[in-house]
């Protein structure tokens, strides 16, 4: 049982939360690469305002540090009902003119003649002890100060009384683990965090995950001191907290960054595999791409071989090809865990699919696998369960396409016709069809005929092209028609990157447009990349045609040399 400060008192929070660990990323939520994150908030903009300090009723002297614990527990009781107790605080029914009263209260002794009002109701009592307790972790006063207050003490046993009723109602709650969490409000929760300890901070992020509790304003108040925190981390910590920002769609940079330097220190004298996973993992979801993690989490799986089960291979995979990158130590990966990898190994034939698609991605496919896979009764039983959903459909014809054009000697099946090729393709989340858009826009102005231009190109092979066009030597723009003619003719797939396309941690591509930039190359193209960092769909149109005209010329001149 861990031990929460809060102003002087202590409230006791039961630890028994472990968040659960995911073994396999969901196919669709892979595919799609989160593409309903935001942008990293700013941890810069939480910092604390300074609470308004009380005026000094007597001469004061030089003050110890406050007790840990007050030795009143009917205070105790008082200050978990702050953090018991929702609906009250939420309540603004309360009489204005106490409510401005307590807000210019600057003294102990005002505070508690508002206290003492019969009128007051449990939203302004609840105001009263956050206050107070400001003043505490403010130094400016101690609980000894007003503590055997019969005022206070009459406050107490009111508010006690509500967080006794609230546990009763609601025993599954942990009464006081919602300590923050039910504070008045999210604002006044957020700046108590500076007053935990870094396991109690922990342990506020990992309930929030797993009360699947986006709450901006805590989160960015815990990234910003646990980030500035000077306490070492366990390798169980840094799992949950990577775990919280995964569930709560939260990928802090700074946080991930520090969280990775403590991994990437603890992970060799780690003993235990099921906490490797939950990070394995939790680096696919957020799409956070460091190598240095990255490798040493390798070298731990490799070290480990008797104790690890397929799921742990197919988690590391797929994250592995999320964000691409290929270990220093991949041939023995394969060896020893990748090619002797059955379908029967894994827990459903969609994880199988994963596995093979994965593979395909980093470069290491197995013509025996990725024959396995394109296989019609594999297919069909993919159809019988019901699984062959589109972004399934989307990863088999990724396969497919490399089998034909990427694995070389490949002797396997191919994808059959009836799976509608040219109509399986996974739709653009609005913001990025609205970049899309304006390189629509700009492409249009640049290229003035709309025979030489085609947009939103089904390539059959799983993903559409943005734009398709033709130009010669000099970059001028040839009709799509008669391209074939002109042998100096250079065909070009115009390929929008917007911010979900890319890696977290590194200014690099997801895995899977990787894979879409070769086989693009293999069918003759030569990709032209529009990432959202250089192209500003804001900018005047006069500014966006020069920017892509210039990086044309440039994949022309490449190609050329």
């Amino acid at each position: 049982m861990a031990m929460l400060q809060f102003g002087g008192t202590m409230c006791n929070v039961v630890t028994r939360f472990a968040p659960r660990t995911i073994w396999r990323i969901n196919s669709q939520q892979l595919l799609t690469l989160s593409s309903s994150a935001a942008p990293v908030p700013d941890i810069a903009s939480i910092v604390d305002k300074q609470p308004k300090k009380p005026v000094q009723q007597q001469t004061s002297t030089k003050q110890s540090k406050p007790k840990l614990k007050s030795e009143n527990k009917l205070v105790e009781a008082a200050f978990a009902a702050i953090l018991n107790d929702t609906k009250t605080v939420a309540d603004r029914s309360s009489k204005s003119s106490i409510r401005k009263d307590i807000s210019e209260a600057n003294t102990i002794d005002k505070l508690l003649s508002i206290a003492g009002n019969e009128k007051i109701s449990q939203r302004d009592g609840l105001n009263i002890m956050s206050i107070l307790s400001e003043w505490i972790n403010a130094k400016t006063i101690t609980p000894a100060d007003f503590e055997k207050d019969p005022r206070f003490l009459s406050l107490c046993k009111q508010l006690a009384g509500q967080a006794e009723q609230s546990t009763i109602s609601k025993p599954h709650e942990h009464g006081d683990l919602k300590t923050v969490l039910s504070l008045a409000g999210d604002d006044e929760a957020a700046k108590l965090i500076s007053t935990l300890s870094l396991a109690q901070m922990t342990q506020v992020l990992t309930t929030l995950a797993h009360k699947r509790r986006r709450s901006l304003p805590i989160l960015r108040s815990l990234s910003y001191h646990i980030s500035r925190s000077t306490e070492k981390m366990n390798v169980k910590e840094c799992a949950d907290i990577l775990f919280s920002l995964a569930v709560l769609n939260f990928p802090d940079e700074v946080l991930m960054e520090k969280v990775s330097s403590e991994l990437i220190i603890r992970i060799p004298e780690n003993n235990g595999t099921a906490v490797i996973g939950s990070v394995v993992t939790s680096l696919g979801f957020l799409r956070y791409k460091n190598t240095e993690l990255l490798d040493a989490l390798c070298e731990w799986i490799l070290a480990e071989p008797r104790s690890l089960k397929p799921q742990y291979i197919t988690s590391l995979l797929l994250t592995l090809a999320t964000v691409l990158h290929i270990p220093f130590n991949m041939t023995e990966l394969q060896k020893a865990f990748i090619k002797p990898l059955k379908e029967t190994d894994v827990s459903a034939s969609e994880v199988w699919l994963d596995v093979v698609w994965a593979t395909v991605i980093l470069g290491i496919a197995d013509p025996v696998q990725v024959a396995c896979t394109l296989d019609s009764v594999f297919i069909q039983k993919l159809t019988d369960l019901q699984c062959l959903t589109m972004p399934r459909k989307v990863k088999l014809l990724n396969v497919n396409a490399a089998a034909k054009l990427l694995i070389p000697n490949y002797t396997g099946p191919f994808l059959n016709e009836d799976l509608n090729s040219h109509e399986t393709f996974i739709n653009r989340p609005k913001e990025k069809q609205l970049y899309v858009t304006s390189v629509h826009d700009t492409l249009s102005n640049l290229f003035a005929s709309s025979t030489c231009l085609k947009i939103n190109e089904n390539t059959g092979m799983g993903f559409i092209i943005d734009a398709e066009c033709y130009v010669d030597d000099k970059c001028n723009p040839l009709p799509i028609g008669q391209a074939a003619k002109h042998s100096n003719a250079t065909r070009l797939a115009v390929i929008s990157l917007y911010y979900n396309d890319f890696c977290r941690g590194v200014q690099e591509c997801v895995g899977l447009y990787s894979l879409i930039i070769r086989l693009l190359q293999a069918k003759g193209y030569k990709v032209v990349l529009v990432p959202y960092t250089e192209f500003n769909p804001q900018d005047k149109l006069v500014t966006r045609v020069k920017y892509l005209k210039e990086k044309i010329r440039l994949t022309v001149q490449s190609s050329s040399t």
